[in-house]
């Protein structure tokens, strides 16, 4: 019997089932998404006192869509990536934060991975192509933009169909850096 990560291995099989798997990663993808906003919450407060009661009350509101829509994009992007699986959950919630308008930094996304795993990930560091500029990545993420319309982004805006072009803006956005 091996000790490796967060679990016994043995005979080299860390998990039973496919389930398993994706559930010890959704779990990830919950305490990091939880972590982030425990770190931007301190921060705000710190830096932003006087709107931080709003500020808090939205980011309550959102601490379920973003997991879920990091998730998904976990699981979407999973197949096509060219990331291992743990900082590829980091990718994709560094992603839908920055999608969502919930500001993160690599370094935040770094001390949470130290808490989380018990070592730094660092989100977005890339060996060749960045795997969210390819089509498969666009088609992903713009996927899961439309999944969550009409719970996260719609209300204000308007149906679904009015809204596939601000999604483009914002991948494009997204790709740009901004």
């Amino acid at each position: 019997m091996i000790v490796r990560g967060m679990k016994e291995v043995k005979s080299g099989m860390r998990w039973n089932t496919i389930d398993e798997f994706i559930d010890e990663h959704h779990e990830i993808i919950k305490k990091i998404v939880r972590g982030v906003f425990r770190e931007t919450k301190l921060r705000d407060t710190y830096y932003d006192s006087e709107d931080q009661e709003n500020k808090t009350a939205m980011r309550d509101r959102h601490l379920k869509t973003i997991t879920r829509m990091s998730f998904q994009l976990w699981k979407m992007s999973r197949v096509f990536s060219n990331r291992s699986v743990v900082p590829l959950c980091f990718d994709c919630c560094y992603l839908m934060f920055k999608l969502s308008g919930n500001r993160v930094s690599i370094a935040e996304l770094e001390m949470v991975g130290l808490e989380v795993l018990g070592n730094p990930v660092t989100a977005l560091k890339w060996r060749k192509e960045r795997w969210f500029e390819s089509e498969k990545g666009k088609k992903a993420i713009l996927e899961v933009l439309a999944l969550e319309c009409p719970y996260y982004l719609g209300a204000a805006i308007g149906p679904a169909k009015d809204m596939k072009p601000s999604f483009l803006q914002l991948y494009e956005d997204l790709v740009k850096g901004e």
